[in-house]
């Protein structure tokens, strides 16, 4: 997963960590190539960043990583090529879900990627964002029924 920053702007949590860093990855390579990459980015920002809190959080965030990097087998980075069409059928599902969600539509960069996918993995694609996209519609409804009934002589608009 690409994000806007790859690294940490806010205080270096482990929740953040756990949940938005390493929950964001389909495969053990892709996330091991991505924390290799973050932990080049944190050494690079220490080197050239003059204040000591961030430095203080990047060398927390370099410790956070290469505590997860060492519950994992390295070996595992030289599969990356072979999970990659597993990266993308999961990564495409995400964007469609997400963006039927949003926009009510899948966007057109989205759909040029889509078009470049076989029948087979394309149908497996559009399975998975159907089944995230009624999943999150069964919470929501969930969420909205479980909301507070309104008093009945709250004033309305």
């Amino acid at each position: 997963m690409i994000t806007s920053n790859p690294l940490i702007d806010i205080p270096v949590t482990q929740y953040y960590f756990d949940t938005f860093v390493i929950g964001a990855h389909h495969s053990v390579p892709h996330m091991i190539a991505d924390l290799l990459r973050r932990k080049e980015l944190a050494a690079l920002a220490i080197q050239e960043t003059k204040l000591e809190f961030k430095k203080k959080e990047y060398v927390k965030l370099i410790s956070m990583i290469d505590e997860k990097l060492s519950t994992v087998d390295m070996n595992e980075l030289n599969d990356l090529e072979f999970v990659e069409s597993k990266y993308w059928i999961n990564e495409l599902s995400r964007r469609v879900a997400i963006e039927v969600n949003t926009y009510g539509r899948i966007r057109p960069d989205t759909l040029d990627l889509l078009l470049c996918i076989d029948e087979e993995d394309f149908g497996t694609i559009m399975k998975i964002a159907a089944g995230i996209t009624n999943k999150l519609k069964m919470i929501t409804d969930y969420a909205e029924s479980m909301a507070a009934p309104v008093p009945p002589l709250m004033p309305r608009q």
